[in-house]
């Protein structure tokens, strides 16, 4: 019963987290792939900080960034200021 109450815990944690960060990762990824040649994009962060449910902004990472810029063919791709 314990078990089962941890279930259904955690699942309740990972589709309260990830029912706002699935459509904001689609507007991201649209954003991205609609962007011109040789443009910066910007796109918002996530609105979560790192917990044990969500491991954290993924485009905090310099590398994947411009790797990402490069294949895409951009000049930056970066996180909007809030």
């Amino acid at each position: 019963m314990l078990a089962t109450c941890a279930l259904v815990y955690v699942g309740a944690r990972f589709v309260s987290i990830y029912r706002v960060l699935g459509p904001l990762g689609v507007a991201r990824l649209e954003r991205v792939e609609r962007a011109a040649p040789g443009t910066a994009v910007a796109v918002p962060p996530f609105p979560f900080a790192p917990s044990r449910y969500f491991l954290g902004e993924d485009l905090n990472n310099d590398a994947l960034c411009k790797w990402i810029a490069a294949v895409r063919r951009l000049s930056a791709v970066t996180l909007e200021v809030r």
